[in-house]
């Protein structure tokens, strides 16, 4: 939402400045270049420009069964190594849902930290909604004429669900007078990193995954590579994708933070000199390594008074065996906890009151989503963002 991400500072004045809240201006995502727009397999490819010398590739499906109004499906890709090497299931999106879907194909490496993904995929979902959601036009003689627009969910795992999550919780606006949704209508999302904050490094590695399980991937940490879904691999890779410790304590990063605050301080730098010693060995005192400090949680109100914000349909699947399940089991928790909120305000006001359902699931193993997965997430889609 426009007016929330320009006054964010001031609505989230515990956020440390410098953050990704400060330097996100989104203004900044909208190209007036033309797009490249080719067909290969079926697929529509849209290349954006962002910024000087990037660019943003979206992939489009459209729903087989074309109607009125089909729904928008944003998917956002994993983005770590993971064991599977099929990350896309456009195809069974389109297919369950019988909906449009569109893969937001953001960059995430060592080279191209955040806040770069977060910038990648607003500019994607600003292109989306401006082509293919279909809002207001000029009519005849330049009347102005209104079209229902398309409802639209977003969807992704790991890296990708963190971002998704960011998207719909900033993005879930709608017109005040009929509560009819303007931005996004429903959130799936699978084993999300919701808190980089609450990730703290193991000295004793256990429970790590065997050398060569998990597919080696240029741009990411040697350690990452193998154990990329452990805590300690997801420390690796939160120290390459974030140049400064502070951008992962912005709650565009860490999604849970729109809810509550960190639990523990931003570290500094001798802090982090002296994890990076445990990662590597560790001092011959075994004593010497205490774990971090932790605050009390204290929680946010959210979304904020007056911001035209309604959370959206969610759902969250979970790995039993995953090691930051905890984090997907807190966002439900928090937002079911923020929307009964919600309902006793606009009860107060006299304001009609739409329904929303957060589910969690919980899935045997790491509970990756395969292609089977994928068309029933599609069909639970295509049910919540053609509810009235």
């Amino acid at each position: 939402m426009r007016s929330l991400i320009s006054n964010a500072v001031a609505i989230f004045r515990l956020q440390p400045a410098g953050g990704i809240l400060a330097s996100v201006g989104r203004n900044q995502y909208h190209s007036y270049n033309i797009p490249i727009i080719k067909t290969i397999d079926d697929e529509t490819h849209v290349k954006i420009k962002l910024g000087i010398g990037k660019q943003v590739e979206l992939r489009i499906r459209y729903p087989p069964r074309p109607e009125s109004n089909s729904p928008i499906i944003i998917f956002l890709r994993r983005g770590i190594p993971t064991p599977t090497q099929c990350e896309s299931h456009l195809k069974d999106l389109a297919v369950g849902a019988n909906a449009t879907a569109v893969e937001i194909n953001y960059r995430l490496s060592t080279q191209n930290g955040y806040p770069l993904p977060i910038h990648m995929v607003l500019a994607g979902y600003d292109w989306t909604r401006a082509n293919l959601a279909r809002g207001i036009h000029t009519g005849y003689k330049g009347l102005r004429m209104t079209t229902k627009p398309s409802k639209i969910g977003v969807c992704g795992e790991l890296a990708g669900g963190s971002l998704a999550t960011m998207l719909a919780l900033t993005e879930c606006f709608y017109t005040p007078a009929e509560l009819e949704p303007q931005g996004i209508s429903a959130l799936a999302v699978g084993n999300p990193i919701l808190d980089w904050t609450a990730l703290t490094p193991s000295f004793a590695r256990r429970n790590a995954p065997q050398a060569g399980l998990f597919r080696k991937v240029r741009g990411f940490p040697g350690g990452a590579n193998n154990e990329s879904l452990s805590v300690n691999g997801l420390c690796d890779i939160r120290e390459a994708f974030f140049s400064k410790a502070e951008r992962y304590f912005d709650p565009f990063a860490s999604p849970l933070l729109f809810f509550r605050t960190p639990s523990s301080e931003i570290p500094n730098q001798a802090a982090t000199s002296t994890e990076e010693s445990l990662l590597n060995g560790g001092p011959e005192d075994e004593n010497f390594f205490l774990p971090p400090a932790k605050k009390r949680l204290s929680a946010r109100k959210y979304p904020p008074a007056g911001s035209n914000l309604m959370l959206p349909w969610t759902r969250v699947v979970l790995g039993k065996d995953c090691e930051f399940k905890d984090q997907g089991v807190d966002l439900v928790e928090l937002m079911r906890k923020s929307f009964r909120r919600s309902e006793v305000e606009r009860t107060a006001d006299a304001k009609p009151i739409v329904r929303r359902n957060f589910e969690v699931e919980e899935r045997e193993g790491i509970g990756l989503w395969d292609e089977k997965h994928m068309l029933e997430i599609g069909q639970w889609f295509g049910e919540k963002l053609r509810k009235p």
